[in-house]
């Protein structure tokens, strides 16, 4: 086995791409990473001299482009150390569009794109107001569930939802949807063997 372990390689520390990636965690958080070519940073950097100005450090732009890309609103920008690759950006308004770029800020505040990700959008932090019969339930059973589990008497016995399951069970198998052999797992249960109810 420490054969095998030997030659086990290590992963490389880049691919050649020239990206950024934007994804979202959750309504509060997107997270970015990326991978900048050394030659376009290189090429980026001999311009800015050449305009007679210095690089004074790389830059996470973060943009909220929920009106549209073409004039976005620069939200922050997150200074990168060189050996950053990668960044979760956090406290964001949930239900908007954002996207960012890695870029260069210049000693007069000019700031050069190195690369820009794709644009993402967060979810919003509550219930949507889509309704589709797909995932609908009939009214009945939903304030049956919602009771069962405590929802107008905190505390309430489970056993209303337990008989509804079962119910929901049996009809399930006899419809002939589902084999024979299976039992509801709600009334019966494997105890060393040893079917036990409850």
């Amino acid at each position: 086995m420490y054969d095998c372990l030997k030659r086990i390689k290590e992963l490389p520390h880049g691919y050649g791409d020239h990206k950024v990636v934007l994804m979202v965690r959750d309504p509060w958080t997107i997270y970015a990473y990326w991978e900048i070519r050394s030659s376009i940073e290189a090429a980026l950097r001999e311009t800015i001299e050449r305009k007679g100005l210095a690089a004074v450090k790389t830059v996470l732009r973060v943009y909220d482009v929920t009106y549209g890309e073409e004039a976005p609103n620069v939200l922050s920008d997150i200074d990168l150390n060189e050996h950053a690759i990668s960044w979760y950006i956090n406290h964001i308004d949930p239900g908007r569009s954002w996207m960012v770029d890695i870029g260069i800020l210049c000693s007069n505040d000019e700031f050069l794109t190195l690369v820009r990700s794709n644009v993402v959008k967060t979810p919003a932090n509550k219930m949507s107001e889509i309704c589709s019969d797909e995932w609908m339930c009939p009214e009945d059973l939903y304030y049956k569930m919602f009771a069962a589990a405590g929802g107008y008497d905190i505390g309430q016995s489970s056993m209303e939802l337990k008989e509804l399951v079962e119910r929901h069970l049996r009809e399930w198998r006899s419809s002939g949807n589902v084999s024979s052999k299976i039992t509801s797992g709600v009334s019966l249960i494997m105890c060393g063997g040893k079917k036990q109810t409850w």
